[in-house]
């Protein structure tokens, strides 16, 4: 026995019955994202910005303005200081920016400030790893410590701030640690005074340092993206 052949419905009835398709399910609009992406943006480029403009001055009146300090410390550090401010400005207007943009804009601002953090701390390290690699373990524990704080302070700022995937996060953050990692290489192996067993310890001693702060990253960036799902 054949069925009853189910009621035909006039087009515009047919159309309203279709589901419609769900796409996306639990992720957020990428407008949600790009909002939250410019607003996060614009906060941390403001907080920069007063940590480098009240960091400079003092740097100046304590170390002075020798040519020598102000071009391996001040110059970039200045350089970053615009380059935040007027970042913050640009975001701070009313105008709402592609995700594409604000993506771009997040690299840059990550980029001017491994390059500014790069050329400081390599400035730094050349001189220190030589003094207190001697010293033994301790001293050059504490050194790795002093020197890659920055890095490490960088990498969670990233993972706290950036609103991303997980896997993204851990992609550049992985850039971002391998940096310091490079840098302490090429210092130790360029300088006859730094032994292989010293070199060594300082790359351990900054790997699980730059591991640690990965690690809170991605951390970071897991629950995040978990807790923009579930609003």
């Amino acid at each position: 026995m054949l069925r009853d052949a189910e009621p035909a419905l006039p087009g515009d009835q047919r159309e309203l019955a279709t589901p419609a398709p769900v796409v996306g399910v639990g992720a957020p609009p990428p407008s949600d994202i790009r909002a939250l992406l410019q607003s996060r943006l614009r906060m941390l480029s403001l907080i920069l910005t007063a940590f480098f403009g009240l960091s400079l001055p003092f740097q100046a009146l304590l170390f002075g303005l020798d040519r020598e300090f102000v071009w391996s410390y001040l110059l970039p550090q200045c350089a970053v200081l615009a380059t935040l401010a007027a970042n913050a400005a640009t975001l701070r207007c009313n105008r709402p920016r592609s995700l594409g943009w604000l993506r771009a804009d997040e690299l840059l601002c990550f980029g001017a400030l491994t390059v500014a953090f790069s050329w400081v701390q390599f400035q730094f390290l050349r001189g220190g790893l030589p003094l207190y690699g001697p010293r033994g373990p301790v001293d050059l524990f504490i050194l790795a410590g002093y020197w890659d704080f920055t890095w490490f302070v960088l990498i969670v700022a990233y993972g706290l701030f950036v609103p991303n995937t997980w896997r993204r996060c851990a992609a550049v953050v992985g850039v971002l640690a391998v940096v310091p990692l490079t840098m302490a290489a090429a210092v130790g192996l360029t300088d006859s005074a730094v032994g292989g067993v010293v070199l060594g310890q300082f790359l351990f001693a900054v790997g699980i340092h730059v591991a640690l702060g990965s690690a809170f990253a991605v951390f970071a960036a897991r629950r995040d993206e978990v807790l923009r799902k579930v609003a």
